[in-house]
Parts: structure tokens; sequence; C-alpha cells
């Protein structure tokens, strides 16, 4: 993919962590995503609602069975209260802050279960997610690059199943050794459907044909390796990663292929698919706030030594606390023992590797 940055006397930087990078844009990406701002989950169903009427009038959802399609009920306040308006949209805050006894049992259910809020929330906020990801990483990239090209360490592990194990793969290739993919999806699995209080909704996952976009890596002049989908949340449990354990995937592309796309849809075009080098077919105002995104997480990615971010969902420390830190490499850092707990299934395989942790100091 062809560059655009100043050549300057300074040293290039030591190859950035994909995965990192990643972590950090999905939180600045998703916690100040304009069409859910303060929004809190009063309901979910797959069949019928308490709080409104069933959204018959809905195509894909009259016409889609009961157990391929969920429905989240948001309300969406016109202004959030004035303490809370710097407040980041987080899985932990997405439900109504009232009494236990108020809640719809759908929403009690899920109350104290944190993995299923995370699936929620970007289950939600996915919606036409795979387009406005590939247009932020361009961003992002711009501004990584300005001075230098940046070399990128790209580490996936092995999801095929019934084969013979293999070991976690890992290389390092310049970031913009990437290509998008442009496909179809048919007849997709799961069709999520969030509804606003008298404001409209959101549909994401057609019956039909549904266009999708993925990010590909390859080494210079070489096949695609590994694929990134940060909108494969958009199918629910099934997009969370490896092992369930992330809120994007980033695979190898053969297990992306055969282990996540036919989780997705009853079939796709993947094999076919259509490679630029970039896109850029997004409204112009979500351009400007994905923009804006970009230089939030560079910002956050340049002070990265001064003020570390969780290796698990990309957020800073928790307000009074400070960040829990592998104990064996020193190098990831965590806001909280359950984002340790779950970042572990992927960090444990290159943990205590000394080039990992060496890369990874800024000087």
């Amino acid at each position: 993919m062809p560059t655009h940055y100043n050549r300057t006397d300074e040293e290039p930087p030591a190859p950035a962590d994909l995965h990192d990078l990643v972590v950090l844009l999905m939180y600045e990406w998703g916690t100040t995503d304009p069409r859910f701002r303060h929004s809190k989950l009063i309901e979910v169903s797959s069949t019928s609602f308490q709080t409104i009427k069933n959204p018959d009038n809905i195509d894909d959802w009259r016409d889609t069975d009961p157990s391929r399609r969920i429905g989240l009920l948001f309300h969406k306040p016109k202004a959030p209260k004035e303490e809370c308006a710097e407040d980041r949209d987080l899985p932990s805050n997405m439900l109504p802050d009232i009494p236990r006894c108020m809640l719809k049992p759908s929403v009690l259910a899920i109350k104290d279960s944190e993995r299923q809020l995370e699936t929620y929330f970007w289950q939600a906020r996915a919606h036409d997610g795979c387009m406005r990801s590939v247009v932020l990483m361009q961003h992002f990239v711009h501004l990584l690059t300005l001075q230098h090209d940046l070399q990128v360490r790209i580490r996936t592990l092995p999801s095929t199943r019934n084969k013979e194990p293999r070991k976690p793969v890992e290389y390092v290739t310049s970031i913009n050794c990437r290509m998008v993919h442009e496909f179809s999806l048919y007849n997709s699995e799961l069709t999520t459907i969030s509804l606003f209080l008298s404001q409209g909704c959101l549909i994401t996952g057609d019956p039909g044909r549904t266009p999708h976009v993925v990010l590909g890596f390859r080494k210079p002049n070489g096949p695609t390796l590994s694929i990134l989908d940060m909108s494969s949340l958009q199918y629910g449990e099934v997009g969370r990663g490896h092992k369930g354990h992330n809120f994007f995937i980033l695979e190898s592309i053969e297990d992306y292929a055969q282990e996540y796309l036919p989780k997705f849809a009853e079939k796709n075009t993947f094999a076919t698919a259509r490679t630029t080098y970039g896109v850029h077919n997004v409204p112009r105002d979500v351009d400007e706030y994905l923009k804006d995104v970009a230089a939030r997480a560079k910002k956050r990615w340049d002070s990265r030594r001064e003020s570390p971010f969780c290796a698990y969902c990309g957020g800073p420390p928790k307000p009074g606390a400070k960040m829990m830190r592998c104990s064996a490499c020193k190098t990831d850092h965590y806001c909280s023992p359950s984002h340790q707990k779950a970042g572990w299934y992927y960090h444990k395989h290159f943990c205590k590797r000394e080039e990992i942790a060496s890369s990874r100091t800024v000087k």
C-alpha cells in the first residue's frame, strides 16, 4: 500500500504489536459512538418485548426465525446528566442505574455477567462496523506513519479444529502491507436489531445478502497471511475471536475462512473477494468522527509509557486505581483482575519472551 510520510533523521520506532494497536483503537471507537452515546440497555428479547410493542412492522424482525434474531432495546436521553456528560460508554455502565427490582427480567439476567454485557455492547455498535473500522484503521495508520513507516508484529493462534496441533504464528511486516478484502455473506446466522425508544432502529445481519469488509496483512510481496475483522461481534458470541476472549478477530486467513465465516452466514464469497488498497465510502460526518477517534488513539499510543492502557479492553486505569501488570513479563497492563484473566488466554502464548518485552519498551 502506498505511504505518505515525511522522512526524518530520527530512528524508526521499534515494531508495534498489532493486537495492542487494535485494542486501543477499539476502545476509543466503541466508547464514543455517537449513535449510542449515553444509551442504556433496558430490554433484550428474541420473541416479545414488555416495554414496547413487538416491531412486527420491521421485515427483518417479522420474517426471521426467533432462534436467529435478537432485539436490543435502548433508551437514549436527549441530553446526558451534566455530571455524566464526559463519561465513556462501557459495558459496565450500559444498564440503567436503577434498583434491581425495576429492571426487566431479560436485563436482570445479564446484570452480573460481564461477558454477556461485553457481547451486547459490541454487538450493537458493530452495525455498519466493517466499513467504519477499515476507514478508522486507515486514518490511524496515516497518523502513525507521518514520520516513519511503522513495522508491526502480528501474532495469531491456531483455531482450526480436528487438525494436528499447530504453534502460534508470529511475523513482522510493514503496517502498510495490508489489503482490504470485500466480499458478501448470504443468509446471516444472526440478525441483531438495536431499537431506540421513539428514535428508530439499526438492523445488522440480513437474511439475504450482506456486504462485508475485513483487512488482510501480509509480508512484502507475499499473499495474505492474517485477517483482522474489527466488526466480528455483530454476529454475537461466535465473533469474539480466539477461544471467545476478544472483541475482534485476528486470525490466520485459513482459520478465518474455515472456522468463523461458516458461523456468520450460510454462504460467503470470501474465496473470490475483491481486494483493494483502501475504502473511503462513509458519510462525511462519520469520516470526521473516525478521524477524531484515530487522533485520540494516536495520542494515547504515544503516551503509553506514562499512561499504559489495558491489554484486554484498551481502557485507562480506573479512577483512583493503578494498573495491574503481568507478573512474568512486566509489559502487559490490565485495568481489573477479570480483564487480566480474560486477556491471559491470548497473552500466555507469548509471555516471558524477551524479544516481545524489549520491542514494547518505549525509548
